[in-house]
């Protein structure tokens, strides 16, 4: 029998085979030894709350206890009035604001579905001659005057801002809107489908066969109502023909009521009692009755259009109408509110917001310092709450957390989350989760000119009716380096524009205020600090800039638009910084010892695999084995 020989392999590759963990043991320490170093010097390891010494020092723990205050950043965020024409903000200012406040919800189709068709005498003044563009909705506009708004009731506006409402003599205070029959021809080109549905309506009465014949008004299709292409000359004679039946006659005319139910959710929730109490949110698009947290709601109350008082109960993220709240309203059929007609009534609709206010519990109501410190402010909320050179921010709210750890609900933690030996796992309720409300987009118009030699160009931030200003570029002229009358191109300048606007605020305690008030706590610009460049724009130049006094000023004039950010956090929120290495003595120990048996390691793998595994494979093919020249046996081959 063959004597045992220790490694006595058939082959090198099996011999690689056998030996394969010793091979990657040394591979496998390297990496810990790494990983234990990073967490104990490195800044990553450091940054997020990961064990359970952090929470002897850690104040970004997010139990209740820690973040009570920052909660009411949320609660005092929501604006009282919102118009939303995108799905995707439904979330976040509908069924999140339902579980801080009551939320009155107006779902509403396109404004093509949203006219709501009435009988008006035809010579009428009707809403639809108004331009809603220009003078506002027709219950809430700009202009005096006296509209047919259906089952024969007139609306009345003295003034702006002076409804005298519904008349009671029917619509014989409605001025006719056409003088003549050559005042109503002449509309031809700007009122041609009002002038159409006249023609149909007087067509049996008027345009008999005969008739038409001998005024060459013949029209094959007037029974069917369909367009007849009639030049200005044929509309003339008809006009001439009919204008005395149209007297008597009633037309169909379309009128917006949702404009109108808008106009009034928005002058309802800037009410004194209701205003930063109540959510109003108008949402349009006939995506509404489809959206995933609406369409139970609106299927519920009959489709689009409606108006409902919703809460989001116990903050489950399910919207249901409110107990308490007033019956849903449909514009297109009411007949209470309006009696019937196409008029929507300012203060009927007050009563659905105020009864909100008043009788509606949010779902999980926050009390405290909700309130920002004057009526505009809470009218806008936080959202709204801040203006940058005349342009309103608007502010969208945001989570801000951890890198690599996520404090926000239904979120899994990998396994590098979870815990990574030698380091127990992250302790619960600790993590940094921040509300913030930031906006992306502000574009500056005018933006200010650079001066290096005159008063410094700024940039108006008002925030809370509080004015403040903030340098509109960061900028260094080296005037010691040059002569005493050195010119502007001898002069050389760094600087950099304005890009983003930094507001902290917070809550606390205010006089007259029963829920508190929020205050301005610091307003910084934030500049660029892009790699500089040394060419001169006017419109397009983002980076900082060095150059001479004299291309500083032409690559930023005057007359430019420039799109900043700004960002508004509460001061008092859990913040985020980077601590310092751990640097644990037993750990720093770990790490040493996992280096120095790498290195003793290492070693072992090419030994045994030259030594015996080679040795026995050569002796087995009958070769000599490796380093055989220098075998005192083998001397002489």
């Amino acid at each position: 029998a063959r004597p045992y020989r220790f490694l006595d392999e058939t082959s090198v590759g099996n011999g690689y085979v056998r030996l394969r963990a010793l091979a990657l043991l040394p591979v496998i320490l390297v990496v810990l030894f790494a990983v234990v170093l990073g967490f104990e010097t490195g800044g990553y390891g450091a940054e997020e709350d990961r064990d359970t010494r952090d929470m002897a020092w850690d104040y970004r723990s997010t139990v209740y206890q820690s973040t009570a205050f920052h909660k009411y950043f949320r609660a005092a965020y929501w604006p009282s009035y919102l118009e939303l024409e995108v799905n995707e903000e439904v979330y976040d200012e509908v069924v999140v604001a339902a579980a801080d406040r009551p939320v009155v919800l107006a779902a509403m189709p396109a404004t093509a579905a949203c006219q709501r068709v009435v009988e008006v005498p035809c010579l009428a003044a009707k809403p639809a001659h108004r331009d809603e563009s220009v003078v506002g909705a027709l219950n809430l506009g700009t202009d005096a005057g006296i509209w047919a708004v259906g089952n024969g009731r007139a609306f009345q506006r003295i003034a702006e801002g002076v409804n005298v409402g519904l008349l009671s003599d029917g619509v014989a205070s409605v001025p006719n809107a056409y003088a003549d029959a050559a005042n109503l021809s002449s509309y031809k080109s700007t009122r041609l489908a009002e002038l159409q549905e006249m023609r149909t309506r007087s067509a049996a009465a008027v345009l008999s066969t005969a008739v038409a014949a001998a005024n060459g008004l013949a029209c094959a299709s007037d029974a069917t109502g369909a367009t007849c292409a009639w030049d200005q000359t044929q509309w003339d004679a008809w006009a001439t023909l009919a204008f005395s039946d149209l007297a008597t006659t009633n037309c169909s005319s379309a009128v917006d009521v949702c404009s109108q139910t808008a106009a009034a959710l928005a002058q309802a929730a800037a009410e004194e009692d209701t205003v930063g109490n109540v959510a109003v949110r108008v949402v349009t698009g006939a995506w509404a009755a489809s959206n995933v947290h609406l369409k139970d709601v609106v299927s519920a109350n009959g489709g689009l259009p409606t108006v409902v008082t919703v809460a989001n109960a116990n903050g489950a993220g399910v919207l249901s109408a409110a107990a308490n709240g007033a019956a849903a309203y449909d514009p297109m059929t009411d007949v209470a509110f309006g009696e019937g007609t196409a008029y929507v009534p300012p203060a009927s609709v007050a009563t659905i917001v105020a009864t909100a206010a008043s009788s509606v519990a949010a779902g999980a109501p926050l009390v405290g310092y909700a309130r920002p410190p004057d009526f505009a402010a809470r009218y806008y909320g936080l959202r709204g709450g801040a203006s940058v050179g005349g342009a309103r921010a608007d502010l969208r709210r945001s989570f801000e957390t951890s890198k690599t750890w996520r404090t926000r609900q239904s979120y899994l933690a990998p396994f590098f989350d979870i815990g990574l030996w030698p380091w127990e796992g992250q302790c619960a309720d600790t993590g940094f989760n921040a509300t913030i409300a930031r906006d992306e987009g502000v574009y500056l118009n005018d933006f200010p000119a650079f001066n290096a030699r005159g008063a410094v160009p700024s940039v108006a931030v008002e925030i809370f009716g509080d004015a403040k200003r903030v340098p509109a570029y960061d900028s260094a002229c080296d005037f010691d380096a040059a002569d005493a009358d050195a010119g502007a191109a001898d002069v050389t300048c760094s600087v950099s524009v304005l890009v983003g606007v930094e507001i902290s605020v917070a809550a606390t305690p205010a006089a007259g205020e029963t829920l508190g008030a929020w205050r301005l706590v610091d307003v910084a610009g934030v500049y660029d600090d892009a790699a500089a460049v040394t060419t001169a724009s006017t419109t397009t130049l983002i980076a900082a800039f060095i150059g001479s006094e004299t291309d500083a000023v032409a690559a930023f004039g005057s007359g430019t638009t420039r799109e900043i950010y700004v960002s508004m956090r509460d001061a008092g929120a859990p913040e985020k910084f980077r601590a310092t290495p751990l640097g644990t003595p037993s750990k720093m120990y770990l790490s040493i010892g996992l280096f120095l048996a790498a290195l003793f390691t290492a070693p072992v793998h090419p030994y045994l695999m030259f030594a015996y595994v080679k040795f026995n494979v050569a002796l087995r093919e009958g070769k000599p084995p490796p380093f055989w020249q220098a075998m005192r046996k083998f001397r002489g081959w």
